[in-house]
């Protein structure tokens, strides 16, 4: 990955998942103050830690289609997946995923 984007990682995924079509959402707040220099565009401020964020609420079950689990989880970890999701009455398929599989073309 190239240095000096720090939003690369967030926006970039493997070949391999392509076909997921994921959508992802950065928000990016610098905080800012008057420049004590004088310069009409300010300067950044420090946030504490702990203090930045926001939190978004997103509609869950109209962004969710199914779970993939790992190609190498055993049957146990699949089933504890699907108790949790039930649980939260997150009603989606959850499938093993088929990417250590010989690839059909």
């Amino acid at each position: 990955m190239p240095e000096g984007n720090l939003f690369y990682p967030f926006v970039h995924k493997r070949k391999s998942f392509e076909h997921e079509r994921e959508l992802r959402a950065l928000i990016q707040e610098m905080p800012h103050k008057p420049d004590p220099g004088g310069s009409a565009a300010g300067v950044f401020d420090y946030i504490p830690n702990g203090q930045a964020g926001r939190v978004v609420p997103v509609p869950l079950l109209e962004l969710i289609e199914r779970v993939y689990i790992a190609p190498t989880a055993l049957a146990w970890f699949r089933d504890l997946v699907r108790k949790v999701t039930a649980r939260y009455g997150i009603d989606i398929s959850v499938e093993q995923s088929a990417l250590d599989r010989i690839p059909e073309f």
